[in-house]
């Protein structure tokens, strides 16, 4: 994501880099993670995203797409793939699934803006 998407990245970082007592995300650049596991979705956005998501498929099944709706593409991505995307902006859900599938999902939260540019209101503004 550095290296083809750096503009995104510094973006989603900036609240990581400020995290209280020296933190580490361990979904850095972002800040939340979660793993969904034999998901099936209904059509939706992620509005309390900050933009944009990674998705790391893992287990073996068939079935379970990532569908983006508004772009017309399905993913059949297979264990390790990765995929980013606007989830915030962009109508997504996940296909039926046979066996066992999971994906590991990183997103920021656009709360975390509060923090980034105040410390929750708490000291200085933002700094870079």
């Amino acid at each position: 994501m550095l290296q083809h998407l750096k503009g995104v990245y510094d973006e989603i970082r900036i609240f990581c880099d400020l995290l209280p007592c020296n933190g580490v995300s361990p979904a850095y650049p972002y800040s939340n993670m979660a793993l969904n596991i034999c998901a099936c979705t209904s059509a939706h956005r992620d509005k309390g995203d900050k933009g944009w998501c990674t998705t790391f498929t893992l287990g073996d099944c068939k079935g379970g797409q990532l569908v983006l709706h508004e772009l017309g593409l399905v993913f059949d991505s297979a264990p390790g793939d990765m995929v980013i995307f606007q989830s915030s902006t962009q109508t997504h859900f996940n296909l039926h699934v046979n066996g066992i599938r999971a994906s590991l999902v990183l997103h920021s939260d656009r709360m975390g803006d509060i923090w980034a540019d105040s410390y929750n209101r708490w000291g200085p503004t933002r700094v870079h």
